[in-house]
């Protein structure tokens, strides 16, 4: 069953055990930003066809592009990478 999600001052639904694709697309989306406008968010020197390839599970993020998606999602790093743990 979805459960209401705060995601940076946005609510969204999600199901439980999220992969860390999964949570990147839903953090995206809770933004309500394009997969370009999330690069300039994230501050980080990104191609903005990385994003795709991270929402699809094709890549994974480095390190810092982790941590800069926690920060702006506003949760722990933790919660990106462990797919027991939900977001928000």
């Amino acid at each position: 069953m979805p459960l209401l999600i705060e995601v940076a001052g946005i609510w969204a639904t999600h199901d439980l055990d999220q992969t860390l694709a999964e949570k990147l697309l839903k953090i995206r989306q809770a933004l309500g930003v394009s997969q370009s406008a999330l690069v300039n968010r994230l501050g980080v020197e990104l191609a903005p066809n990385n994003i795709s390839k991270y929402e699809h599970n094709l890549n994974e993020p480095p390190t810092d592009v982790m941590l800069a998606y926690a920060r702006l999602a506003r949760v722990p790093l933790e919660q990106l990478v462990d797919d027991e743990m939900e977001l928000g």
